[in-house]
């Protein structure tokens, strides 16, 4: 059998002894946690063959896929945006519904009710290179990527932008973890980064591609083989497989887990079931 590629790390403020833990069972196929109800949210592949950027998920479940240069509605025969002009390469939304955009991949903006008829408002214009978007119910925006110098940055906009953290090591996905803080990978490093504090590493692992961070604080972490559950208990850090095979960038909203399955052009929901009444 071959062995997950996985050595997770857990540290303490104080730096403690990192304390390891068994990677779970590996079992075969494409297989999903009984415990979530699964939906296939499908997207057309771009005509040019580009990948389709990360996804964002608007209240009360609807997924959005930039891809082709516009917003593609998963699961539907629409776009949110068609392919214009300035080519859109990354999407977020609010607890308002409120759209945000990237657009040429370095300018932030926002469509405050929607898109038709409404002006668009520039947030922010981040330094030369090519950037992703994650967004909070909040409106918070984080962005990251590379700047064209082989260094990579992660920012932060609520009202201004602000550089949270820059590096060599590739960004590979970023989870917000509330209006000040984000989970962040880079290279194989998880770590943890809130303001005015040094980054707090919580686990590495191999082949990250997706991050989300669930309302009891589990950490979901997606790599090439699959979704992996990391839960602390104690001073030990659990580790299960939601998903094998399905794979990608990750979003949550409303206990929903919302996983952009590139290689299939989908976007994979896995909702909670309802505990059964006894």
């Amino acid at each position: 059998m071959t062995r997950v590629p996985l050595v997770l790390l857990w540290l303490t403020a104080a730096c403690a002894p990192a304390v390891p833990v068994k990677a779970p069972a590996e079992p075969s196929g494409v297989v999903v946690a009984g415990s979530r109800a699964i939906a296939a949210l499908d997207y057309p592949r771009s005509e040019g063959g580009g990948q389709a950027g990360e996804p964002a998920v608007c209240t009360p479940g609807l997924a959005l896929v930039p891809i082709g240069g516009g917003v593609r509605v998963a699961g539907m025969d629409a776009w949110l945006i068609p392919p214009g002009a300035l080519p859109i390469t990354g999407a977020g939304c609010d607890d308002e519904q409120r759209v945000y955009l990237l657009l040429e991949g370095r300018t932030l903006v926002r469509l405050p009710d929607g898109v038709a008829g409404k002006r668009v408002q520039i947030l922010a214009t981040l330094p030369a290179g090519s950037y992703q978007l994650a967004t909070r119910g909040d409106g918070t925006s984080w962005i990251w990527g590379e700047d064209g110098q082989h260094r990579f940055h992660l920012y932060r906009h609520a009202r201004r932008l602000h550089e949270v953290w820059s590096g060599v090591q590739r960004i590979r996905a970023v989870a917000p973890a509330g209006p000040h803080a984000v989970v962040m990978a880079a290279g194989n490093d998880v770590m943890m980064l809130r303001a005015h504090a040094e980054p707090t590493l919580l686990t590495q692992l191999a082949y990250i591609d997706g991050l989300a961070v669930g309302p009891q604080g589990e950490l979901y972490v997606s790599t090439r083989d699959g979704v992996l559950t990391l839960t602390r208990r104690g001073a030990k850090l659990d580790a299960a497989w939601l998903t094998r095979g399905i794979h990608g960038p990750l979003r949550l909203r409303l206990r929903t887990l919302y996983v952009l399955w590139r290689e299939q052009s989908t976007v994979v929901r896995l909702a909670e079931r309802p505990a059964s009444a006894h």
